[in-house]
């Protein structure tokens, strides 16, 4: 599902370029239907525009040299980060495993698209610095700000006491609208920028130095798609797509903390002083979220790592409901009125109640809302129902129950809420 105002060829070849490759499972994304699709790759091709590519029995398409040089002319803003020299977009890897997180990044920046999110360099906030060199670099900051959630009303305007440069300016940057930034693209960036000074020599008994500007080593190895940025969130985004993630604890600790330190304290710290940072899970299918709940219950060391580290850690599926799901994240506003809705008849929660609750039944069950699924709080709950002996109520979508339904049990009572009806309310033309 695409904007209506963009055209399909030109906005394959755009995302095709932000990502490297670009999976033909994932055409239908971007173009209304399989015909339609088989035209607009058989008119590039044709045009010389982007090549098919299979290996290792995967199917995709990659830009020619003239499709390169199509967007270059168009867009050299956008593009000559990308498209020229060293970057891995203008080189496309062709071992299986780095094909697949090109996939990955694909099917990210196309759920983000479509669901209003912005992707493309140029029409969002740098905040990375990779074009403009008035960005102010940050300082290290060693005194471990209190991070707690925040609302939109409570982002504060900037102090005149906070510097986030060495000329003590404030930067400019905020973001207004949700933005989708790429790991590659805060890697490129610099991340977090420091100035080294170094001794070259004496020239009349004075020091000569030499400053220069290093990137420090950036978190390697992470599984981090990259990071969303809303006008009051700081969420990662990890795409697992139809298997599992092999997590590496310690790796996914550093990226998690680096992200937070580098947006919330540095580059961002006046817009996200109070934020902590989140994290969103995208897969193709519920089923793949059951195939985690699962490992989660037959070993548990996962759960424990995912509680510790990821918390929230939403889930999304890789479609339609996906869109959805992913807007009514990005609107505190939506997220809000449909909490209010669901509260409607139900007692409030309280600080006395042992186990983590949303709202109490008039016989004293705890309730949760899981329309969108956090898997660390959906463990808990689980593990408080066992622990204190209850019965619990679970408030979801519909297409969401048979996985959750199945993993919570017997001593749980599922609510479905009408999807259709959800997503005529934010996807309709007064959502």
């Amino acid at each position: 599902m695409s904007r209506p105002n963009e055209l399909q060829p030109d906005l394959f070849l755009h995302l095709l370029a932000i990502s490297g490759e670009y999976p033909k499972h994932n055409l239908s994304a971007i173009m209304p239907s399989e015909s339609y699709s088989a035209k607009v790759i058989a008119k590039l091709t044709k045009e010389g525009m982007i090549r098919r590519i299979y290996q290792n029995k995967m199917r995709a398409y990659r830009l020619t040299q003239a499709g390169k040089q199509y967007l270059l002319g168009n867009n050299p803003i956008r593009y000559e980060g990308i498209l020229t020299g060293r970057a891995e977009t203008n080189h496309p890897p062709s071992d299986p495993l780095r094909r697949r997180r090109l996939w990955q990044i694909s099917e990210t920046l196309v759920l983000m698209y479509n669901a209003g999110i912005d992707v493309f360099q140029d029409i969002k906030p740098d905040v990375f610095g990779w074009n403009n060199e008035d960005v102010p670099h940050p300082l290290a900051d060693e005194s471990g700000l209190s991070m707690q959630s925040g609302n939109l009303g409570d982002i504060p305007a900037a102090s005149q006491g906070h510097s986030n440069n060495p000329a003590g300016k404030q930067s400019s940057l905020f973001i207004s609208r949700p933005s989708f930034y790429t790991s590659r693209e805060y890697k490129r960036g610099g991340g977090e920028m420091g100035v080294v000074v170094e001794r070259i020599g004496t020239r009349d008994s004075k020091h000569l130095v030499r400053a220069m500007t290093e990137k420090p080593d950036v978190v390697r190895g992470s599984q981090g798609i990259g990071v969303l940025l809303t006008p009051t969130k700081v969420i990662n985004v990890y795409n697992t797509s139809d298997a599992l993630i092999n997590w590496s604890p310690g790796v996914e600790r550093k990226w998690q903390y680096e992200m937070q330190n580098t947006i919330c304290r540095r580059l961002l710290s006046d817009q996200y002083r109070k934020a902590e940072t989140e994290s969103l899970l995208i897969g193709h299918s519920m089923c793949v979220l059951g195939q985690y709940l699962s490992e989660m219950t037959n070993q548990g060391r996962m759960g424990k790592f995912l509680t510790a580290t990821c918390d929230p850690l939403y889930y999304i599926t890789n479609d339609i409901k996906g869109i959805a799901q992913l807007r009514l994240l990005c609107d505190d506003h939506h997220m809000e009125r449909i909490n209010r809705m669901l509260a409607k008849g139900l007692q409030p929660k309280t600080i006395h109640y042992p186990m983590a609750h949303d709202a109490l039944t008039d016989d004293r069950r705890p309730v949760i809302f899981l329309h969108l699924p956090n898997i660390p709080r959906l463990i808990r709950f689980k593990s408080g129902l066992e622990q204190y002996n209850k019965k619990g109520v679970v408030y979801g979508f519909d297409f969401h129950q048979e996985v959750l339904g199945g993993y919570l049990g017997e001593s749980v009572e599922y609510k479905g809420l009408k999807f259709d009806k959800v997503i005529d309310w934010l996807l309709g033309p007064q959502g």
